[in-house]
């Protein structure tokens, strides 16, 4: 339908060009497409307003940016001039026009150019085929490293990885544009670390680079510098909880757990949809302490840190689920060898039949915790099965494995899953050796 609006605008048979964007109207209200070919066909100053009145939604280049394509992609390339002349003038769009100026021949196409190449590429993220072809041009007609990297986005976009890598390689440390590095930094690993570095010098006033500094550091298990990272960027961020969450999880990391239960004490996580992160470093910090107490006799202080892991703190951001969906075994069980511990037989018993009647629809790692329940309840071969049906159900599954390896006394060094269950639980397989 669009295509026989302008076929028949192009005849000049504005009537059958009206009816058939009545049809389109009709079909699609929310089409900026006939709002654009009203204008063009009366050039007026309302439907000019009605066209531009039109385009509310976030990111209003890319709607204009979506038309013009479509019209370059018939080769009309006045309408695509006329469309991206009334749309908000970024880098993108700075760049269609000098290409298409120096398509046609306009002598301003060399000033439009060093426009384009003036303007910031912040918040720019070009991904359409047509935009490459504009880029490329660019690139031939400037040093810039603007269009090298606004192209390298495309080719990225479209899974060209190697092309991607070739562009962002390629301009070295020339640009002044922090966000650069920062991509730079996904797409090639051999330069993640300098290239975050330089982000976080050319932009200390984000946060995001400190974030992702200090993540890259966690991932090579550089604990040291991650801490050093976060710590810096908690002083200077000190009520953005994102970058305090980063602090509390490497102090955990560095099994300061009295420092994460501090850190997060301080701080008010806003919450949103999937916000567990703080409560779960919480839980861990607190678990771990209380593993801490048993390991050296001190029953009484370890039943109450297990009190303080079982609670919900409301400024973590997360609240507390019902009592019947919340998975108890872990507390339970270390009650219970605290009662142990205690002399308190009664206690300990009693607290370990709550970890076995506890029921879950589906297997996980706590089950490792029912096992051991069974155990100390005198069913040793009830672990046993539990444990060897998880791992027949999933034989793939690395932590269904080291489970079944713990319960046996015949575990790896290190536990396959670098999570809190996997370091809680073996903490507290090392307690029971």
């Amino acid at each position: 339908l669009q295509l026989l609006v302008v076929s028949f605008r192009i005849r000049n048979d504005h009537a059958m060009a009206n009816k058939t964007l009545a049809t389109l109207k009709g079909l699609n209200p929310l089409n900026h497409f006939p709002a654009f070919e009203e204008y063009f066909m009366n050039s007026t100053a309302s439907a000019k307003s009605a066209f531009i009145a039109g385009i509310r939604n976030e990111l209003v280049a890319e709607t204009y940016l979506e038309l013009a394509a479509w019209y370059y992609r018939i080769g009309l390339l006045k309408e695509v001039q006329v469309v991206l002349s009334l749309a908000p003038a970024n880098a993108e769009v700075l760049h269609w026009i000098a290409f298409l100026e120096n398509r046609t021949g306009a002598p301003t196409a060399t000033a439009s150019l060093t426009r384009a190449l003036n303007s910031s590429v912040e918040l720019v993220f070009p991904f359409r085929p047509e935009s490459a072809e504009v880029f490329e041009w660019a690139i031939g007609a400037t040093q810039s490293w603007k269009p090298r990297y606004l192209l390298g986005l495309i080719f990225w976009n479209r899974n060209q990885l190697t092309r991607a890598q070739e562009l962002f390689s390629s301009l070295g440390n020339s640009p002044d544009f922090a966000p650069f590095y920062a991509a730079r930094a996904e797409l090639i690993h051999a330069t993640r670390l300098a290239d975050l570095q330089k982000a976080a010098v050319l932009d200390p006033k984000q946060w995001r680079y400190g974030k992702l500094l200090a993540q890259h550091h966690i991932q090579e298990k550089d604990l040291s510098n991650a801490l050093q990272v976060a710590t810096d960027y908690s002083k200077r961020f000190s009520t953005d909880f994102r970058i305090r969450l980063l602090l509390a999880k490497i102090q955990l990391l560095n099994k300061n757990y009295i420092a994460c239960s501090e850190t997060l004490d301080k701080t008010n996580v806003l919450p949103f949809e999937g916000s567990t992160e703080g409560r779960v470093l919480y839980h861990e910090a607190w678990i771990m302490q209380a593993i801490e107490k048993i390991r050296a006799n001190k029953y009484a202080d370890a039943l109450k840190m297990i009190a303080k892991a079982s609670a919900w703190p409301a400024n973590l951001g997360v609240g507390k689920p019902y009592d019947a969906d919340i998975d108890w075994r872990m507390e339970n069980y270390l009650e219970g060898l605290c009662y142990e511990g205690m002399k308190d037989k009664v206690k300990a018993k009693a607290k370990w039949e709550e970890v076995i009647i506890s029921q879950h629809k589906t297997f996980g790692a706590n089950d490792l915790i029912t096992a051991w329940g069974f155990k100390k309840t005198g069913q040793p071969e009830k672990g046993d099965v539990l444990l060897r049906r998880w791992m027949s159900s999933e034989p793939k599954n690395a932590s269904a494995v080291w489970c079944l390896e713990a319960y046996r006394n015949d575990v790896h060094a290190t536990v396959p899953a670098e999570d809190e269950s996997g370091r809680v639980l073996q903490a507290i397989y090392l307690l029971n050796r």
